[in-house]
């Protein structure tokens, strides 16, 4: 499962606006991990796979944030709301890969829509295109069948998602190899 974190700027997380709350129920609808930008939680940066900002109040947090993500080689998503002018926002891609950072004006209507269609990209690059025979129970098949009904979701996208990933997450030793690694 994708790992995103998450940080809008100018937020107070004890009090968090409507938007903020917004942002959070979107990204958990669409079925992926949420990491939030507290100060207890700066560990968080280092667990995500995907970077969103909400860039409409422009402070040092932000390019701090966006420059991390770079700098970890992690995609960025940068958001702002049409109050702010495009070239106000310059600080945030001046000298780096566009490749890693895409900035997008957003209304809040629309927001669901922004951010599905960036994360179902990003998630359709995390997919393997290797495919290979596994031999199961019946109970197995059984249950991928009354999932499948429930959640109208691919057999493959339930194996992948319920149980690799998540089996893949818990694993320590494994992803202590990949921080090496990779």
């Amino acid at each position: 499962m994708i790992k995103i974190y998450f940080y809008k700027s100018g937020e107070d997380i004890k009090k968090p606006s409507s938007l903020y709350k917004r942002f959070i129920q979107v990204i958990e609808n669409l079925g992926f991990k949420i990491l939030l930008d507290t100060p207890k939680k700066r560990a968080n940066l280092d667990k995500a796979d995907v970077f969103i900002v909400e860039v409409s109040e422009p402070n040092p947090q932000v390019g701090y944030i966006v420059a991390y993500a770079i700098s970890r080689r992690k995609p960025v998503f940068c958001l702002y709301l049409p109050k702010i002018r495009p070239e106000d926002l310059s600080y945030l891609t001046h000298g780096i890969s566009a490749k890693l950072v895409r900035i997008q004006k957003y209304t809040p209507e629309v927001l669901p829509m922004a951010l599905e269609g960036y994360l179902r990209q990003k998630q359709s690059k995390e997919i393997s295109t290797t495919k290979f025979t596994l031999r199961v129970p019946a109970s197995f098949v059984e249950y991928l069948a009354w999932k499948k009904k429930q959640t109208g979701r691919s057999k493959a996208s339930i194996i992948r998602d319920d149980f690799v990933n998540k089996v893949i997450e818990r694993d320590k030793d494994f992803q202590q190899h990949m921080s090496r690694n990779y």
